[in-house]
């Protein structure tokens, strides 16, 4: 059975019995959750059920999310207005990824630049709030104007 849009499902007019859900989706994580959390199943475990007349359990929920991704580029802004126009990349520029997922565990992440200025953080969990910072380990350069025009790349 596939849920709907919502995530909901419902198997109904079962006959009295014994069953056992098991939950699957391809290319999600299962959510483990914290101690107060909705979640009945984890990725190891199926649930087993037995149904006696007229009894409808209708509270056995699964969760699932998807990593992120985040990154982008360090570029030479030779007009130094703050916006991305100008193609020269800088490689060699650390970057770190710092926060809390949504369990509240630290994820803290680095990487160095390359490929004309390209950096990117894969498998980023789910989380509240994440901090992105720069080395300026060039010192003939000194950061740009941030957010001119409107920017907010």
């Amino acid at each position: 059975m596939n849920t709907d849009a919502n995530g909901d499902y419902s198997f109904e007019d079962l006959p009295v019995g014994g069953y056992y859900l098991v939950f699957s989706n391809p290319g999600y994580e299962v959510s483990v959750g914290g101690a107060d959390c909705d979640i009945d199943v984890n990725e190891t475990t199926f649930l087993t059920y037995t149904l006696s007349a007229g009894q409808s359990i209708t509270n056995v929920d699964a969760g699932y999310f998807l990593f992120g991704t985040v990154g982008d580029y360090v570029w030479v802004d030779e007009d130094a207005d703050g916006l991305q126009n100008d193609p020269d990349g800088l490689d060699g520029i650390d970057v770190s990824l710092d926060g809390t997922d949504g369990l509240g565990n630290t994820v803290s992440m680095s990487t160095t630049t390359s490929g004309g200025g390209a950096y990117q953080f894969d498998d980023v969990p789910p989380g509240a709030a994440y901090v992105v910072t720069f080395s300026n380990n060039l010192p003939d350069y000194n950061y740009t104007y941030f957010e001119v025009g409107g920017a907010t790349n």
